[in-house]
């Protein structure tokens, strides 16, 4: 059942600070970024006065970074290491959450979306693949799980409720600032696990333990 392999899954992680460091960034990211995306569309046509239809273009052009990251993760990874790309992506959520709204400017929204989708895919791409090789064969679906339920059962779901209630209270541009802020927070508290020469020592030792499963 579903349960029991998502508590197989967090058996496995727990004692694993790579693991746990790589979970508790797409979590902590999913959930600030999920708060923002669900206001966006009141802070886009209310907050900048911008059309319905500008908002569409908007979201094109976050869509488009998110399509060109994608597509380019594997040459990032070659080329940089995910050691480098994470930490960088990681960094720059946070200040590219509050520079959306340090300007009521249509186009700054749109390219902050836009590298805001770019490594948001980038690194998911690369955490994916990254999850391929450190788990044993017999529980990579149960990793798997793990991450799924922590992104889509309780980050991202919990983010948008939290955004939309943070909204109707304080405001729209206080999800922005808040998300931000924790977005920072996160990159504060896990520059060490996340330095590169840390996760690639972390990598190396998970995928020697899971080579001899494979």
């Amino acid at each position: 059942g579903m349960w029991q392999a998502v508590r197989e899954g967090v058996a496995w992680c727990r004692g694993k600070p790579v693991v746990v460091a790589l979970l508790s960034v797409m979590g902590v990211v999913n959930f600030a970024q999920s708060g923002v995306l669900a206001v966006m569309v009141i802070y886009v046509t209310n907050d900048l006065g911008a059309s319905a239809t500008a908002f569409g273009v908007v979201l094109s052009i976050s869509g488009a970074g998110g399509v060109l990251g994608g597509a380019l993760a594997s040459v990032a990874d070659r080329k940089l290491g995910f050691s480098y790309v994470l930490p960088v992506g990681v960094a720059l959520a946070g200040p590219l959450l509050l520079l959306m709204i340090a300007s009521s400017n249509l186009v700054l929204l749109a390219g902050c979306l836009f590298f805001n989708s770019f490594f948001g895919i980038m690194v998911s791409v690369l955490v994916a693949s990254l999850r391929q090789k450190i788990a044993p064969r017999e529980l990579a679906g149960r990793v798997a799980s793990v991450q799924a339920f922590m992104a889509m059962g309780i980050a991202m779901p919990g983010g948008a409720l939290l955004g939309g209630v943070t909204a109707e209270l304080l405001g729209v541009r206080s999800v922005f600032i808040l998300s931000g802020a924790l977005c920072l927070l996160l990159s504060l508290a896990t520059a060490r696990s996340l330095r590169p020469r840390a996760l690639r020592r972390g990598i190396a030792e998970l995928m020697a333990k899971a080579s001899p499963t494979k």
